[in-house]
């Protein structure tokens, strides 16, 4: 496997993401803003609910499809076709149930069902265009993959400002993001159609039974996911009831959110490479898997103390007045990132040597941690109890996802990534309070003292090898 071709995919993808992400957040900032604090609760209780049953038409078929056609390219229409057919039937089951719903309660006009009803659409077709960018990357396709993501994303944002815009109305800007994807959805179709003959055709019932099997653990594991990523989003509207908090800590997760791009962007480009050479080449795929951990690491721990030591100038600065409340919670949130994005990378990992029932497992003891400390901690503490749960529940499926990949990649050595990780944070918290108790607290010095001193830590761990870096970056600009 050529070093080169993984830096020139990479780039696409990461030149793609950082592209685009930053102008989705900008964009929920703005609205968060612009929508007010309640309109805003809507959009993140309508988003919950939606996100809790899209798993069904989701069911975590794109990691087995691109699995498979990273092995077996001429595979492609049979895994199209069959992913296709099971989304259509599942989503059209999931909008007669809840349109059923809604008659039944007498609640089908209102602004929240609305809102609800559209986000619904809205997610399956988002779905579909995930699954339609991810077939490109199966081909290792990196190019066109970060050219789809670019077309796709800047269209929504321009579309979703233009909304807010015209109307500081929920619906109307809902209404706009769903007509980005459509527009979206037929340029993808057509380009596919003409670059990889992509055809769409009744499924073999063998295939979408076998297709189904494979991924009833990712099912699983998503049923889990959504259990505590959303959760507790409906746990804090049910026993507060009050759409002004809900607003306010899902502002806060937006952050936790733009992080996810980081390690979203290294697999997408390593999951279909690694599938490939899983079973020929394990050294290479050791190696890989150790530098991205290294990377992960290298850019998250000073992201995290950076908010940690600032959060109430970071959420004042991002939200405005109106969310100053949430660095309270953001405080306890931001510290997610760190097993969230070991979770993510450790997760492929095993989808890779087929042992995805060890992810629902873990996003399952995880799940019920969750809800849980949310009953306990809510109710006396509102979203900083949900924030604190957030933390815990990350950290419970990294030590259950880190036991079982360490069985199989033991050259990983995630045990003494972790002792590095507890070690540099330690050193820094301790520090930080000593510098407060002598010097007090400026934002400015604090911050650079800090970012120097976790660069300094993570240089001596040789986690940060700057050998590696040298030669990473003359791969990046000398080619």
């Amino acid at each position: 496997m050529d070093n080169k071709f993984f830096i020139k995919s990479f780039s696409w993808v990461a030149i793609a993401n950082f592209i685009t992400k930053p102008l989705w957040l900008i964009l929920f900032i703005y609205a968060a803003r612009v929508l007010g604090v309640e309109q805003f609760g809507i959009y993140t209780y309508a988003i919950s609910i939606v996100l809790i049953f899209s798993i069904l038409f989701d069911f975590g078929l794109d990691y087995i499809a691109v699995r498979e056609i990273s092995k077996h390219n001429e595979q492609l229409n049979n895994y199209f076709s069959s992913v296709i057919y099971v989304r259509i039937i599942f989503f059209l089951l999931i909008s007669a149930v809840f349109i059923t719903y809604f008659l039944l309660i007498g609640d089908l006009t209102s602004e929240v069902t609305i809102a609800i009803i559209i986000t619904l659409v809205y997610k399956f077709t988002t779905i579909v265009l995930t699954y339609l960018e991810s077939l490109v990357s199966a081909f290792h396709d990196f190019s066109s993959y970060g050219k789809m993501i670019i077309f796709e994303k800047l269209l929504n944002t321009l579309l979703g400002f233009i909304a807010l815009v015209l109307s500081h109305n929920i619906l109307l800007f809902l209404v706009f993001l769903l007509g980005a994807n459509v527009v979206s959805l037929v340029i993808f179709i057509i380009f596919l159609t003409k670059k990889y003959s992509l055809n769409f055709f009744i499924p073999q019932i063998n295939t979408v039974k076998l297709l189904l099997k494979e991924a009833l653990p990712l099912l699983t594991m998503n049923i889990f996911i959504l259990a505590y990523f959303r959760i507790d989003v409906v746990i804090l509207n049910w026993l507060i009831d009050d759409k002004v908090i809900v607003g306010i800590y899902g502002s806060i997760h937006r952050i936790v959110e733009m992080y996810m791009l980081i390690p979203s962007i290294l697999m997408t480009t390593a999951y279909p490479i690694i599938n490939k050479y899983i079973e020929n080449d394990r050294d290479f795929v050791d190696n890989l898997l150790k530098k991205i951990f290294n990377i992960l690491i290298i850019i998250t721990l000073p992201l995290v103390f950076f908010i940690a030591l600032n959060s109430y100038k970071v959420n004042y600065l991002v939200f405005g007045g109106q969310y100053k409340e949430g660095s309270k919670g953001l405080i306890f949130v931001i510290w997610t990132i760190i097993p969230l994005g070991f979770n993510y990378v450790l997760g492929n990992i095993l989808i890779s040597i087929k042992k995805q029932n060890y992810c629902a497992i873990g996003v399952g003891l995880g799940s019920l941690v969750n809800i849980v400390l949310n009953l306990i901690l809510i109710p006396k503490l509102s979203f900083v109890g949900a924030s604190i749960t957030a933390f815990l529940t990350e950290l419970t499926i990294f030590l259950i996802y880190g036991y079982f990949v360490n069985k199989s990649f033991p050259q990983i050595q995630i045990s003494k990534l972790s002792i590095k990780i507890l070690l540099i944070s330690s050193i820094n918290m301790l520090s930080f309070y000593l510098y407060t108790v002598f010097w007090g607290y400026n934002f400015l010095i604090c911050s650079g003292v800090f970012i120097v001193l976790t660069l300094l830590l993570l240089i001596a761990t040789n986690i940060l090898n700057l050998r590696d870096m040298r030669k990473l970056l003359q791969s990046i600009f000398l080619g």
